[in-house]
This record gives structure tokens, C-alpha cells and sequence, in this order.
């Protein structure tokens, strides 16, 4: 069962995470451009802006319908999915098949299991198995070019390794999804025990101090009874 609460304060810092992951974007990009004395309005480095601006102004209007659709699942799923599909294109962008961003469909998918619990990152973590596969495949057999590319996919690895690399990527999502997914009930389950926990040592506080209250009335009930007794 899903945590409404939980998941709000997860989607905060979702939102939050990818502004501050799309100004660390363009940033970088400059700087790397300037350091490497390429031009800053190159293809890739343009590609790389608008894909930028365009998670800025995503997680503005996610902002917007926040405290309207933030208690319903869809809109963590639908978010995780866009940041799944963004993923690719970032992939696509800096080579494709010899990109070294592909890690980053790890961090959805652990972001998957902390709103969405192990359902949710098993289903992300499917979403960014297929989307990598048909990536890699459309380059393979030349339908698309990563605007970072030295030649056509085919003519540069054999089929067997591009195989291997997406069996591998395929295995680590989904290792990823079942491992953070399985934190994050235990996570969940410890939460639990400790609010039963902390309730439960809340009423012996109530019933110690209730004792002691029923005690210091009975003492001073004593005393002018015992007086009586003794007179």
C-alpha cells in the first residue's frame, strides 16, 4: 500500500532534484565547451540546452498541478516516465550506444521505488529496458545517429557485443529495481514499527504518570486518615 504522505514529500524532492539536475546540465555544458574551445551553439551542446529548458519548464508545470494530482500514483508514474523517456534522449544525444550517461536510468528507477515501492520501479525499470533496446536497435540498422557519433553503429561493433551491452543494462535495471524496491519496504516496515513503538511507550508514559498521580493522592489521602485512626 502506498503512502500518500510519503509519496507527496518524494515528489517534492523529485521536482526539486530535477531543477536543480537541469541547471547543473547547462552549466556543465558550457563549461565544457568553453574548456574545449568548441563552439557553444554546436549541435549537440543545442540539443543539450533545449532538452534542459524543456525538464525546467516540465517540473514548472509539475509544480503547478502539484497539490491537485499529487495523492494520485499516475502522477508520480507519469513523471518517472517522462524522466525515463528524457533519459534516452540524453543518451541519444551524447552517442547512443557509446554513451556513458546510460547509468542515470539507475537513479529513476531508484527514485521509482522510493515514491512507488518495488511495483513501481519493476515497472520503470521495464519502461528503460525497452526504451534502451529500441535505442540501440534503431542504430544499429541505421534508422537514427546520435548527434555524437563517428559512423554508423553497425560498421563499428559486432552484433554479439551490442547484444551483450543491452542484455547487461537490462540486468542491472532490473537488479536495481529489485534490490532499491526491497529497501524501501524494509524502509517502509520500519517506519511502522517504530510509530508502533513510539505510541505504545506514549501510553506507558500516560499510565506511569497516572499511577504516580493515584499514588501521591492515596498518600495524601493516609496521612489524615491514619491521624483519625490514631486520635
Amino acid at each position: 500500500m502506498i503512502n500518500i504522505d510519503e509519496m507527496q514529500r518524494g515528489l517534492k524532492w523529485l521536482i526539486s532534484f530535477r531543477v536543480i539536475f537541469s541547471i547543473i546540465l547547462i552549466f556543465s555544458t558550457l563549461v565544457f565547451s568553453t574548456n574545449e574551445s568548441l563552439p557553444f551553439d554546436a549541435r549537440p551542446f543545442v540539443a543539450v540546452y533545449f532538452l534542459s529548458l524543456f525538464m525546467l519548464i516540465l517540473s514548472v508545470f509539475y509544480g503547478l498541478l502539484f497539490k491537485k494530482f499529487s495523492s494520485n500514483p499516475l502522477f508520480a508514474y507519469f513523471q518517472l516516465t517522462v524522466d525515463s523517456l528524457t533519459v534516452s534522449c540524453i543518451i541519444f544525444i551524447t552517442g547512443g550506444f557509446h554513451s556513458i550517461f546510460t547509468f542515470i536510468y539507475l537513479v529513476v528507477i531508484i527514485a521509482a521505488s522510493m515514491l512507488l515501492y518495488q511495483k513501481g520501479s519493476l515497472i520503470v525499470a521495464t519502461l528503460c529496458s525497452l526504451q534502451y533496446g529500441i535505442l540501440i536497435d534503431l542504430e544499429y540498422y541505421g534508422f537514427i545517429s546520435p548527434l555524437v557519433t563517428n559512423g554508423r553503429l553497425a560498421a563499428q561493433v559486432e552484433w554479439n557485443y551490442i547484444i551483450y551491452r543491452i542484455v547487461i543494462v537490462m540486468a542491472a535495471c532490473f537488479a536495481v529495481a529489485v534490490l532499491s524496491g526491497f529497501i524501501s519496504l524494509q524502509a517502509k516496515v520500519a517506519k511502522r514499527e517504530l510509530k508502533l513503538m513510539q505510541d505504545h511507550l506514549k501510553r506507558v508514559e500516560r499510565m506511569a504518570t497516572m499511577g504516580e498521580l493515584a499514588a501521591g493522592m492515596a498518600h495524601e489521602i493516609k496521612n489524615p486518615l491514619a491521624s483519625l485512626s490514631g486520635s
